[in-house]
């Protein structure tokens, strides 16, 4: 208490007209640092977070600012495979000298809007510490982030084991429509072996065309382009190579905003072929409920970890590799209190 008297320079003792100045000061302070501008926000349409989880607008934002061509997605009625890939990887413990890990990869095709099969990959596990670094092909620099960054590890698993198995599906599959979760762009984690260039020459050799279909956007601006999508009727897009470029590094193929289907949502759809011949195919080939692919959404359900899953890891490590469990605790729990 004495140095904080010191530091604020207030006579003791404190009386109920020095609490008021000292609020007063940190407000200015406050203030001069960020102001809250919070006279801008009359008369705005506002979108509340749910949880911090992102949202969009149901009816689209009321843009004055942003024009864009709205083009249609003409439905090509020839059949073609449809495979969706997607992953996940969850951290499941770590040693003095390392970190387990655990993936799983969901495969799902569908051929004239119907399912054909889907398969699971996994669950994988993975023990990511010193001795690995010579045989991943990644920057020795770059390696060390991941050792020491639980959320770089799991995108580094991610990364090569989806790049892996679309590599293989591009070799096995010909003219099919290969759908990604996300963007297509190169990444920092790829191997030699399974990079994006290798993918891209792949498909081009059996004739496949690869699709990147991306959920959310941190972009602002192709929000505010997605609200006149929203208002169109049919399958339709735009294209935001212009604006995504501008902005983004590593970028393969041709960013667009596109709604599949008339009462769908607007999503980031990346193609390789100025045709749109891809898209085309995709929305006959696949199901597309509410704007997003079928084959994509149950890849998606199908590579998630539930409780039990990770259970049954720690309890198959347990037993296989004759570990020693180290007692634990929740030490955000344990100093604010168990029910933060």
């Amino acid at each position: 208490m004495n140095n904080m008297n010191a530091q604020l320079n207030l006579p003791p003792p404190l009386e109920l007209t020095d609490f008021n100045q000292i609020t007063s000061r940190l407000d200015e302070a406050i203030n001069a640092t960020l102001e809250p501008k919070l006279d801008a926000l009359v008369g705005k349409q506002v979108l509340f977070s749910a949880d911090e989880k992102q949202c969009s607008p149901m009816e689209g934002w009321e843009s004055k600012n942003c024009f864009a061509s709205i083009n249609m997605i003409p439905a090509i009625n020839e059949p073609s495979i449809v495979a969706a890939i997607d992953s996940s990887c969850v951290f499941i413990g770590e040693t003095v000298e390392g970190t387990i890990y655990s993936a799983k990869c969901g495969v799902a095709l569908s051929c004239m809007g119907k399912p054909l099969m889907h398969f699971k990959i996994g669950p994988m596990l993975f023990y990511i510490n010193d001795d690995i670094t010579s045989s991943s092909n990644i920057d020795e620099r770059l390696w060390r982030f991941v050792l020491f960054d639980t959320a770089t590890a799991k995108r580094m698993v991610r990364v090569r084991i989806e790049r892996a198995i679309q590599n293989e599906v591009c070799k096995f599959l010909t003219n099919a429509i290969i759908l990604v979760d996300g963007s297509l762009k190169r990444s920092v984690f790829e191997d030699r072996l399974n990079g994006f260039n290798n993918i891209l020459r792949n498909c081009e050799s059996n004739g496949n065309q690869l699709v990147g279909i991306s959920k959310t956007t941190r972009l602002k601006i192709l929000d505010q382009l997605a609200s006149s999508l929203m208002r169109s009727k049919g399958a339709c897009y735009i294209d935001v190579s212009a604006v995504v470029r501008s902005l983004v590094s590593n970028i393969v193929g041709k960013p667009l905003l596109a709604k599949l289907s008339n009462d769908g949502l607007v999503l980031r759809v990346d193609v390789l072929d100025e045709s749109m011949e891809s898209v085309g195919k995709l929305i006959v080939n696949d199901i597309i409920a509410n704007g997003y692919p079928e084959t994509l959404r149950l890849a998606h359900h199908i590579s998630i970890f539930s409780t039990i899953d990770v259970t049954c890891l720690k309890g198959f490590i347990l037993s296989k590799f004759g570990v020693r469990e180290m007692m634990s605790e929740d030490i955000r729990a344990k100093l604010l209190g168990a029910f933060l």
